[in-house]
């Protein structure tokens, strides 16, 4: 094999590692981040209320990584409250899936309703989500306080 032969092969197989090793993500099988998101939760207002009063958060989903890199999906979002019991805190959604399907972010609002005989005490109210592969959001779930006087 001739030497020009020999540099011109060698060239291409230059040329074709680099264009893997670029679309590998530096050359590591698996080096992107898997598409995710992101749930962020407003403090509720008004923190403080009265049984048979309700308060309110804004609830953020922001797909990371995606969709142009891949993730698309419904997220289904739930609450529960701490301490619990029959009165306890509820919660409503007044969007529940949230559907993400550009990278832009979506909201629901979250209300935290509560009855005329829920006792007076500080409540924790955990705002969970869960996506249509059971993926929870990469941060977690978010931790909200209220307070029923």
């Amino acid at each position: 094999m001739s030497r020009s032969v020999r540099l011109s092969i060698s060239v291409v197989s230059l040329t074709i590692a680099i264009l893997v090793l670029s679309l590998n993500g530096c050359g590591a099988p698996g080096a992107r981040p898997a598409p995710s998101y992101t749930l962020t939760a407003t403090a509720l207002a008004p923190a403080s209320i009265t049984p048979g009063s309700s308060a309110a958060s804004i609830l953020t989903v922001t797909p990371s990584n995606g969709p142009a890199k891949g993730y698309t999906g419904s997220v289904f979002l739930s609450c529960s409250s701490a301490p619990g019991g029959v009165a306890s805190p509820i919660c409503s959604f007044s969007v529940n899936p949230v559907v993400i399907s550009t990278t832009a972010q979506v909201t629901s609002t979250l209300t935290v309703l509560t009855i005329s005989n829920t006792s007076a005490a500080s409540y924790t109210i955990t705002v969970s989500a869960s996506d249509g592969n059971n993926e929870a959001p990469s941060n977690g779930p978010q931790t909200l306080e209220l307070t029923v006087l």
